[in-house]
């Protein structure tokens, strides 16, 4: 068969191309998943490496011996894919806390490999199969054997499913690297199932490993993964994460106002303890629940809530967000909510403070005008008595234009140097002019104030 003394020449080709994407991996491994990627590349290189010279080894004794060297690759792809599929999806204590464990069987395995002549817990029988020009090293399989592969089935099937999952909550801008993964461990996974069920379609050698041959397949997609969606630079914060740690209450309710996510800032907010999940709306943000079932199906609902915490009044800014399906059909609402208490009770100070500001210019017995913009923006009732006109009528009227032709100037210049901030008289006498053209003299007393969050002129007239 022509095509089989190609196996060994593709296999090295694969290492080689294994080994140098683990060396790119390698380079960026403070990235999230880039170590644990790097040993699924290194133990790809062994497997296809040990397999190229398992194929070309003369003996049986030699290839038993480069196949329990390709048992390392084995394990390094199958823990590798575990502890990429845990890390790269947010949950590195979840890795670090199944380390300890998993670690302990690679150890044992090897013992029995190693150990196999005397017990042949991993090898039942051996023979050779012609695969001309070589022989293909075919065995049954013992207990630790089927242990081992439901051992590493596990673990890789356990990381797809993982992935998977991580897949569909992710950003669309990362489903190119974790379908890369997806599709290179799947691809190992079919190959090295197809030798254990002996289902390989090659005649006279159903048990051909096509695990190792497979990665020329595989290859590609990793090394598209790598440089195209540069998956061991960049990778994805998992969503649920960002939700967690983020300051703001967070919660997720379904078309039926059920609880059916909360994060830890919403629950120390409203008060939840226990069982939280299925819980109305209605019980814990009674105002909120009335505010969502009378909207007319808004994508974005704003409004600000009391809240009864432990018979304190807290305010809270409301933000309610739709929730759409796959059929971008509304499945649910998501509810951000930011504690606001502080600053409503500072605007509610600030308006009695204005209030009672007010009230003083009100009761003043000087004329009193804030100009802005070179234009009356505000006056009491006694400024616009002493001129002879109206509060209605005086504001929006030119403020240079209150005084008499000959002070026009001498007004403007000042108004103007106090604006820019340069010195500028605070008290000084003037002349208005009256509604029916008589002067009047006054003594003005000119400041700076904050009115309407602006730094304007303030004007104190008195006769």
């Amino acid at each position: 068969m022509l095509y089989a003394t190609l196996f060994p020449g593709l296999l090295a080709l694969s290492s080689v191309i294994s080994l140098l994407l683990a060396g790119f991996a390698l380079r960026h491994r403070q990235t999230p998943g880039a170590r644990a990627f790097a040993a699924i590349l290194l133990g790809s290189t062994i497997w296809s490496t040990g397999y190229a010279f398992e194929l070309l080894a003369p003996t049986v004794q030699a290839k038993i011996v480069l196949d329990n060297l390709q048992f390392i690759g084995c394990e390094s792809v199958a823990l590798g894919s575990w502890f990429f599929a845990l890390t790269y999806t947010g949950r590195t204590a979840r890795a670090y806390a199944s380390a300890r464990l998993l670690w302990l069987f690679p150890l044992c395995n090897i013992i029995v490999i190693w150990t196999d002549p005397w017990h042949q817990l991993l090898r039942t029988w051996v023979v050779l199969e012609p695969l001309p020009p070589f022989m293909v090293l075919s065995y049954g399989y013992g207990v630790w054997m089927w242990f081992y592969l439901f051992y590493a089935y596990t673990l890789v099937i356990a990381s797809i499913i993982f992935l998977i999952r991580f897949l569909f909550r992710s950003h669309d801008a990362y489903w190119g690297q974790i379908a890369a993964v997806l599709l290179g461990l799947s691809s190992s996974l079919i190959g090295n199932l197809l030798t254990v069920l002996g289902l390989v379609p090659i005649s006279n050698v159903p048990n051909l490993d096509t695990a190792p041959i497979l990665l020329l397949i595989t290859n590609p997609i990793w090394a598209w993964g790598i440089f195209r969606q540069r998956l061991v630079e960049v990778v994805p914060i998992a969503r649920d994460q960002l939700i967690t740690h983020l300051p703001d209450s967070v919660l997720v309710i379904d078309n039926h106002y059920r609880l059916v996510d909360i994060n830890p800032a919403a629950q120390t907010l409203l008060g939840i303890t226990g069982q939280w999940q299925g819980r109305l709306l209605s019980e814990v943000l009674p105002t909120l629940c009335s505010c969502l079932e009378t909207a007319t199906e808004p994508p974005k609902h704003t409004c600000l809530l009391p809240i009864d915490q432990a018979g304190q009044l807290l305010w809270v800014e409301a933000s309610a967000n739709r929730v759409y399906g796959w059929r971008q059909q509304p499945i649910g609402w998501m509810l951000m909510l930011r504690d606001c208490t502080l600053q409503h009770r500072m605007q509610l100070q600030l308006q009695e403070s204005e209030r009672n500001y007010r009230n003083v210019f009100e009761r003043a017995n000087d004329g009193i005008a804030v100009v802005q913009d070179g234009y009356v923006c505000y006056c009491n009732a006694r400024m616009a008595q002493m001129l002879g006109y109206t509060v209605a009528e005086l504001e929006h009227q030119s403020a240079v234009g209150m005084f008499a032709p000959q002070m026009q100037a001498t007004a403007r210049s000042n108004h103007e140097r106090r604006m820019r901030g340069d010195a500028a008289p605070e008290r000084y006498e003037a002349i208005l002019v009256h509604r029916d053209g008589h002067y009047i003299d006054v003594e003005i007393n000119a400041s700076i104030t904050d009115y309407n969050g602006r730094r304007l002129p303030r004007h104190l007239y008195a006769i």
